[in-house]
């Protein structure tokens, strides 16, 4: 009885598609698995990429903030440098003011 029925069932066909199923399940799963790996192969690299041009701009980032420190430094000189000039010509004009003018010479 046993040995019919299992005669049956593979004659029918069902055991044939229910191994196919099982089989082509697996292989549906594998090539899941596989494009799911080659997208994390491709974040990965997209990553990569990512943090190597955030590490550049912050590597410029840090020359631009020193540039502009070394920038404000010298513009601070600067500045006092041309408060003592404004100082000597302020000196200069008073001196000019307080002498009298100096008599002409002739002219031949």
């Amino acid at each position: 009885m046993l040995l019919e029925l299992f005669i049956t069932a593979l004659s029918s066909g069902s055991v044939a598609s229910l191994l196919t199923w099982i089989f082509s399940k697996k292989r549906r799963d594998n090539d899941f698995l596989s494009a799911l790996q080659n997208s994390i192969n491709i974040l990965t690299e997209n990553y990569t990429i990512t943090l190597n041009k955030l590490v550049e701009v912050q590597r410029q980032n840090a020359e631009l903030i020193a540039g502009q420190l070394t920038m404000q430094a010298e513009i601070n000189h600067l500045k006092k440098e041309n408060g003592k000039l404004l100082e000597k010509i302020n000196e200069l004009t008073k001196l000019l003011k307080s002498k009298p003018p100096c008599e002409q010479s002739p002219q031949p």
